[in-house]
């Protein structure tokens, strides 16, 4: 039978405490010597008072509820360790509320007995238990068995209370390892971090030769540039950070525009650009630099920079420049052996290279003047330039070809010179560079720079020296060109002297020997009178042989001089052969030998006959002398538009290292220094044949003979 309720009117706080401890926040661990919690609902105030005197204990702490709803009230914002509640209440009974108990997952784990009188009805039981029931306790309660479960109940909260709160300390434990250890990677992270930039900043530092900076690609504005800028091109960082505009300057005009549309092309992911580009350096100089652009992700997260890399290449491009110069300076010496056309070539090499002014001095060598050859920036200053110092002659530089410095020359001038040199070369010290030209075995002369160099002295000083090496051997070789020129004309002008002079007895003595023949003839038939005459043959070949020779060293002296002259005439070809073969068919009798000759008739055409006379008389001459004793060939055909001459021989033959050369001057193969002669015969006779625009060829093999053809174009004739 169910006690009596009587409904109690709600309060502010519906719930009646033992005490007035404020309840502690939510899910919160309690501490094991705080009171534990304990939900006794009814809506009867004298079961609730049964059961407070019977669970008193400083150990709980009793909170009563009137209803089921203020029971759902308290276990909205608090929680405890057990809920002793009645099953029957009006409005909500306990069956209902337990249901809304569990159906919470933040209240469904909190253990509910139900303290009831209607244990003869098991339906509530069976009810109860459905709702979330873990115990009943039947009215009248029995306070030993009410005081044993609650303790046993409170125990098994403190002990889950106890899990919970090592379980907090356990999980707090591992938050501060995880973050001990969040830390110390951090730490370790930083201090990579902070020995990669030391790194860093050592290595660009210790860069000397390049310059490391960055832009901003937004502004185009400079943000970082390496020490090494200031050591490099004399100007200091602030120069480079001091604005878009300011690192700008420091590029030379004919470079600024290609480079700024290198670095406004950039794209973060693509790939980077290079370029060539100078940088002014604070004296005024234009440095060279190879650069490397890249956009790179920027030290703050979400943004990007321009980092360049720029390579000091001045060195390496004078050097480029100079090996090209000197490439062209040898090339230019070697177009000429005049000696005054060197001399000009090397005064006008190193201007405006190398300096302002540049003169050429080279002396004066046996019978050969001095000459004297200057040049200047402005051309039209060039003579007056060389007139300056021809009257205001320099002391000679120092033998061994080292280049000497004077950093004034105006102070070895004299007044007049001095002011000259200053309307010439301009306001400020006169710089002059001195060379000794020295030549195989003496100084062939003297090369001077004016105003200059500038640049890198000691590197332009051995580039003078450079030029002055080369200069002096391409003057040594015009000289010795120019002497070998000034031996040939006296040479030549002793050959054709000796020459005229030899032909003037000759000639008196051919007429003597006819006029003696002649004589010979008259006298009566017998043996003196045949060996007389016979002696007196052999000497008219003898003058005739010595008449060929002079005519040959005349000749000669004429090619070399350019004199070979071609007078043509009509003729036919013909009866100049037939002549020639007459000439020397009694000689071949005499020997026992057999000439032979073939000609086509009707060749005709406009030659030199003098000329083509003395090349078949040279021809048939050789084969008559190395044809041994065999016959001797002569053809005249017409082959094509030309008027072939074939003359041959069964003789020793000429070998094979010989026929390359054999119509070469002076030449005379190894089979044919026995035979005497001035290896000029074939010489004349090509240059004879090419002057009439015709060719000559030998066909040959030792021991087996000669044949050599001459080819004359016909289209002359008419």
């Amino acid at each position: 039978m169910a006690l009596p309720t009587n409904e109690l009117p709600l309060t502010a706080d519906p719930l009646d405490r033992d005490d007035k401890t404020p309840a502690g926040p939510r899910g919160a661990a309690a501490e094991p010597s705080s009171p534990v919690k304990i939900l006794v609902v009814d809506d009867r105030s004298e079961n609730l008072l049964a059961i407070e005197s019977v669970l008193r204990n400083p150990e709980y702490e009793l909170v009563k509820a009137r209803s089921g709803a203020d029971a759902l009230r308290f276990l909205l914002r608090d929680d405890c360790a057990l809920i002793l509640m009645d099953v029957q209440m009006p409005q909500l009974d306990g069956i209902e509320t337990a249901r809304l108990i569990r159906a919470n997952e933040r209240t469904r784990a909190i253990p509910i007995v139900f303290v009831t009188a209607m244990s003869d009805e098991q339906r509530y039981v069976a009810r109860g238990y459905d709702a979330g029931a873990i115990d009943y306790l039947l009215k009248p309660v029995d306070p030993e068995v009410l005081r044993a479960k609650v303790a046993g109940f409170v125990e098994l909260h403190r002990a889950k209370q106890e899990i919970v709160r090592q379980a907090a300390l356990l999980a707090e434990q591992e938050k501060r390892e995880r973050q001990r250890a969040v830390a110390q990677l951090e730490l370790k992270n930083l201090r990579r971090e902070r020995a990669a930039q030391e790194r860093y900043r050592r290595l660009i530092e210790g860069i000397t030769h390049a310059i490391v900076w960055t832009i901003d690609p937004d502004t185009l504005a400079c943000t970082f540039v390496s020490p090494s800028a200031e050591a490099l091109i004399g100007h200091p960082v602030e120069r480079w950070t001091g604005g878009p505009d300011s690192w700008r300057a420091l590029v030379p005009q004919e470079d600024r525009a290609r480079l700024l549309a290198a670095l406004r092309s950039l794209s973060p992911g693509e790939e980077g650009a290079a370029l060539e580009h100078g940088l002014v350096h604070a004296d005024g100089r234009t440095l060279r630099f190879e650069t490397d652009l890249r956009v790179v992700p920027a030290e703050e997260e979400g943004r990007f920079e321009v980092r360049g890399f720029s390579v000091d290449v001045t060195d390496a491009r004078l050097a480029e420049e100079a090996l090209e110069f000197l490439d062209r300076s040898g090339a230019a010496l070697a177009e000429s052996l005049d000696l005054a056309t060197t001399a000009e070539t090397v005064a006008r090499l190193g201007v405006p290279f190398m300096a302002d002014a540049a003169v050429v001095h080279v002396e004066a060598v046996d019978e050969l003047p001095a000459i004297l050859a200057a040049a200047h920036r402005d051309p039209a200053r060039a003579d007056a330039l060389g007139a300056l110092v021809r009257a205001a002659p320099l002391a000679p530089p120092r033998e061994d070809g080292r280049a000497e410095v004077c950093e004034d020359v105006r102070r070895l001038l004299p007044p007049e010179a001095a002011s000259r040199a200053q309307e010439l070369l301009g306001e400020g010290p006169v710089r002059l560079v001195s060379v000794a030209l020295r030549g195989r075995d003496r100084t062939v002369g003297t090369l001077r720079f004016v105003a200059g160099p500038r640049r890198d002295a000691a590197r332009e000083l051995r580039l003078a020296e450079e030029l002055g090496r080369r200069a002096a051997q391409a003057l040594d070789h015009a000289l010795v060109y120019r002497s070998a020129q000034h031996a040939v004309s006296v040479r030549d002008e002793f050959i054709s002297i000796a020459s005229h002079e030899l032909r003037t007895p000759l000639t008196p003595l051919h007429l003597q020997m006819k006029a003696l023949q002649r004589g010979l003839s008259d006298l009566p038939e017998g043996p003196r009178r045949g060996t007389l005459l016979e002696r007196l043959s052999t000497c008219a070949r003898q003058v005739d042989r010595m008449t060929r020779l002079v005519a040959n060293l005349l000749d000669v002296t004429r090619i070399h001089a350019g004199r070979l002259e071609v007078d043509r005439e009509p003729m036919e070809l013909g009866e100049l052969v037939a002549d020639v073969a007459g000439r020397f068919r009694d000689e071949l009798a005499r020997g026992g030998r057999r000439l032979e000759v073939r000609i086509a008739p009707g060749i005709e055409g406009s030659w030199d006959r003098l000329k083509l006379d003395q090349v078949l008389t040279n021809l048939v001459s050789n084969a008559v002398r190395y044809g041994g004793q065999g016959p001797v060939s002569i053809e005249l055909r017409r082959e094509a538009g030309d008027a072939v001459v074939v003359v041959a021989d069964r003789g020793i033959g000429i070998a094979a290292e010989d026929l390359s050369r054999v119509f070469e001057r002076y030449h005379k193969g190894m089979n044919s220094r026995a035979h005497g002669g001035l290896g000029l015969g074939l010489y004349i006779t090509r240059r004879i044949v090419e002057a009439h625009g015709g060719t000559i060829a030998v066909a040959s093999r030792l021991g087996e003979g000669s044949a050599f053809t001459v080819c004359l174009p016909l289209e002359r004739a008419r």
